[in-house]
């Protein structure tokens, strides 16, 4: 397979595996942290292998090998004890053993996830020194690869237990499973009440990766403890033996390496970048996350893009839209409102009319008349308190005041033929335009 495919799988499981780790941060949720920080940096070591050593079998770094074997051995065991972490907590909670999680019962468990998941992984790595034949292996386009003298001891020391970590999540992954059968009435209540945090959506998106995640690397475990033991154990004679050439690196190029051998190193490589998209589809893509990408965009518009978010119900461009007339505009309304009777002379009548106030992101609503007429007869007109009468000379002269920062508009004025013609196709060709 090509290196540049492997470094893009790799990089971008190191990419996808990294978005959920702020929520989970502020959380201070440590096995799910632990789970994609070791996801993490193993995706960078493996990318960064890939890039190296694409094509040849050099040793260009040695102290890079030193330390990223280091970190690699570390994974193998953290990954299941992070896993088993989760599952011991979701065990708990379906058991109705905690009614409530408070601040003492949080830190003791925060103090035991720690341990298991960074504390016990350390000791691990120096654990592995003691069946480490020698330095460590460079095979071509995968990089440096630990080395473990296979033997009784190489299989307790460094195969049985992230196996045995791997079991003991599934046993408790099943027993909470049990439980929350038995109590699946009342179980989101209950959860709500140990931790309001904790949602039944989120209990069971931790128990489906916990699950996929742990079947996955027990199968892979499994397999390659079989398939290294069955090429034969060598005997354990002393400790002098095993580290009587431990300096030597062996180089293996892929030509000279059995197809079936190499085809079984690159399913094991491909474990830890295929774990962190199934941790990424489990939570990159819950609302939770949703929410915090929305979060991080407008952040970006904000800081980068130098752009303001425009409120809700507002467009970049004016928006008109009708409203009651306020009280200020009372008075001036009620000369406009249309008579009761019909005719042939023109009242006028009166709606609101929403402009904006400049051209920006807030606008501010003036009212502004829309002429209409109704026609009425000359004697009801001439019968009508003077109050609700006008002349057109009076609406000729009228001024609207304009919003603020716009220019007044034009006045306009009747022409002295034909005045009610006039007064109805201007009155008509204002609502228009407006």
């Amino acid at each position: 397979m090509s290196s540049s495919y492997l470094a893009f799988f790799a990089f971008l499981a190191a990419v996808l595996v990294a978005l959920p780790i702020p929520w989970h941060w502020r959380a201070r949720n440590i096995p799910t942290l632990s789970i994609m920080g070791w996801l993490l940096v193993t995706n960078l070591i493996y990318g960064v292998n890939v890039i190296v050593w694409s094509g040849n079998v050099l040793d260009p770094i040695p102290i890079w090998c030193d330390i990223t074997n280091r970190i690699r051995i570390g994974s193998q065991l953290a990954i299941p004890a992070s896993i088993m972490c989760v599952c011991r907590a979701l065990e708990a909670i379906a058991a109705n053993r905690v009614v409530h999680i408070d601040r003492k019962t949080r830190q003791r468990w925060m103090i035991f996830d720690f341990v298991m998941c960074f504390i016990l992984p350390l000791v691990f790595m120096a654990l592995q020194y003691i069946v480490a034949g020698h330095r460590y292996d460079i095979i071509e386009e995968l990089g440096c690869q630990p080395y473990t003298y296979q033997s009784i001891a190489g299989i307790f020391i460094v195969y049985f237990p992230p196996l045995l970590c791997s079991i003991v999540a599934m046993v408790l992954a099943a027993m909470a499973f049990y439980h929350f059968f038995r109590h699946r009435i009342n179980f989101t209540a209950h959860l709500q009440a140990a931790n309001p945090a904790l949602t039944a959506r989120r209990y069971f998106r931790l128990m489906g990766m916990a699950l996929v995640v742990i079947f996955w690397n027990t199968s892979l475990n499994a397999v390659n403890m079989v398939v290294n033991v069955s090429t034969g154990l060598r005997p354990w004679i002393s400790w002098e033996n095993v580290h009587s050439d431990w300096l030597r690196v062996d180089l293996y190029p892929l030509a000279l390496l059995p197809p079936q051998f190499v085809t079984s190193l690159y399913v094991y490589w491909f474990a830890i970048p295929i774990s962190s998209y199934i941790v990424f589809i489990f939570f990159g893509l819950g609302e939770e996350a949703q929410k915090e990408y929305k979060r991080v965009w407008a952040w970006f518009r904000r800081v980068v893009l130098r752009r303001r978010d425009l409120p809700k119900g507002t467009t970049s461009l004016p928006v008109y839209a009708p409203r009651y007339p306020s009280k200020a505009t009372s008075s001036f309304n009620s000369a406009f409102e249309p008579s009761k009777d019909s005719g042939m002379s023109t009242h006028m009548s009166s709606s609101t009319l929403a402009l904006p106030d400049k051209v920006g992101n807030v606008y501010a609503m003036h009212d502004l008349p829309v002429l209409s007429h109704s026609p009425t007869t000359p004697t009801d007109l001439s019968t009508s308190p003077s109050s609700t009468r006008f002349s057109l000379s009076s609406v000729a002269h009228a001024h609207i005041m304009p919003p603020p920062g716009v220019a007044a508009p034009r006045p306009f004025s009747f022409p002295s033929a034909s005045p009610t013609e006039t007064y109805i196709s201007d009155a008509s060709r204002f609502s228009h335009h407006a």
